[in-house]
Order: structure tokens, then C-alpha cells, then sequence
């Protein structure tokens, strides 16, 4: 795609059944009519759509919401301000990690949620630049981690800390204003329909 615009951390996730409506193309039916169904039109579909910072726009949006779903975030709530942070609350329940150790890890429910949410936040954290975070974040597994309660794991701007059912992030008031903006300039219309 020749106008790319790249988007640093972020993940766009396309739903494949509106992509081939948006583009006109029903592979079954080709098939019944003994064609091959016309995949040029499907990627000339594809690059409109996302070509030109269209992809980057759509994943931004996508992060803003799901950072809005995670952490409870509506035009009404208040977030918690401290003289260090901003803390913000996402559920994460968890259970006794195998072994006896007294660590914790994330119970099978909270894996896709949390995961989702840590891709958004790398995704915020690619438009202010902070490519450390995004690798801080990426490194996380969901499927693996394990913590004792109340860990705090100090990243760049940002430090989450553990609890049984969920996690905080305590993020540094300047990635806190800069998300803030985030969400109001990528999440704005999806803000007014959850009010």
C-alpha cells in the first residue's frame, strides 16, 4: 500500500465478514457460480478503506474504546488523582498460581480483556513516541504472568500494580494528560453514546 501510514504499538482488527460486504465480494456464492471470486476488488476495497492513515485512524479508534471499556472511563467519571499519578482500575481476576508460592496469575476469564487492554495502551503509547512502553507492554502474557499481591511493576510512565481482582495503573501525570487527549480526540463519539 503506497500512502501507509504507519501507527506504531497499534493493532487493527478488521471483522472479515464486513470487509467482503463493504467490497461486494461473496465468496460462496462465485464459488456455486463456478467463478474465483474477485480478490483484486477485495484488496482495492481493503485500501481504500485503510490506505492514507485510514488504518491508523481506525486502529486509534478501536484503542480509544477499548481503553474506555477497561477502565470504566465515561464523561461523567472521576479519575483518581494522586500527588505522583493517575490511577486507573481495570477487573482482572486471578487465582493461586501453581505451585504454592503464594503468586497469583489471571484467571482464564480475564486473559482476552486484559490482553486487549494492554494492546490499546501500546497503541496510545506509539502516538506520544514512548516506544518503551510499547515494548514494556508487549512483553506481557497474559497466559503467563504471575505476581504476588500488590506487586507493582514500574514501566516507563507508567507502574501497574496487582490485586486479587483487578489491576491498577498509576500512570505519570504527563502520559495521563496525553492519553486524556487520546481518548477525547479517538473516542469522543463512542463517549457520547455510552451517556
Amino acid at each position: 500500500m503506497g500512502g501507509l501510514v504507519r501507527a506504531p504499538g497499534a493493532c487493527l482488527k478488521l471483522d472479515a465478514s464486513e470487509e467482503r460486504k463493504r467490497a461486494g465480494l461473496d465468496i460462496g456464492n462465485a464459488l456455486d457460480r463456478g467463478s474465483i471470486p474477485d480478490l483484486d476488488a477485495y484488496w482495492d476495497s481493503l485500501r481504500r478503506q485503510y490506505d492514507a492513515g485510514g488504518g491508523a485512524m481506525a486502529a486509534y479508534q478501536q484503542a480509544a474504546q477499548t481503553m474506555i471499556r477497561c477502565f470504566g472511563l465515561a464523561r461523567k467519571t472521576e479519575v483518581q488523582r494522586t500527588a505522583s499519578a493517575v490511577v486507573l482500575r481495570k477487573g482482572a481476576t486471578s487465582e493461586a498460581a501453581p505451585g504454592g508460592r503464594g503468586t497469583r496469575r489471571l484467571g482464564y476469564y480475564s486473559y482476552d480483556h486484559t490482553a486487549q487492554c494492554l494492546q490499546a495502551l501500546a497503541t496510545f503509547a506509539g502516538t506520544v513516541g514512548n516506544d518503551l512502553l510499547i515494548r514494556q507492554l508487549s512483553a506481557i502474557s497474559v497466559y503467563q504472568i504471575e505476581y504476588n499481591y500488590r506487586e507493582k511493576r514500574q514501566m516507563s510512565g507508567l507502574d501497574i500494580v496487582f490485586f486479587k481482582d483487578q489491576w491498577e495503573f498509576r500512570l505519570s501525570h504527563q502520559l495521563a494528560d496525553d492519553l486524556m487527549l487520546f481518548i477525547g480526540e479517538h473516542g469522543a463519539a463512542f463517549l457520547a453514546e455510552r451517556d
